[in-house]
């Protein structure tokens, strides 16, 4: 699909901030986020409903969207 405006929530010294970014694609359990997320950067994420134990919510972005990369972000 067409990029699209979206938000996540960071993590930076311990202080989780929201932040807006762009997402491309999507399927059923990804997000790719475009632009707006630097290499290395947390970002939280809501808690699994199936209660599948995934990562306590938590994950990192892979490749850095600020550069051009395209982190895949879980989306529960």
């Amino acid at each position: 699909g067409a990029p699209r405006p979206g938000k996540v929530k960071v993590v930076k010294d311990g202080v989780i901030s929201e932040r807006e970014v762009t997402l491309g694609l999507e399927s059923r359990n990804q997000v790719q986020v475009i632009a707006g997320l630097a290499e290395g950067e947390e970002v939280v994420l809501p808690r699994p409903k199936s209660g599948d134990g995934a990562d306590k919510g938590r994950g990192k972005g892979d490749k850095g969207g600020g550069s051009g990369g395209k982190p895949k972000l879980p989306m529960y």
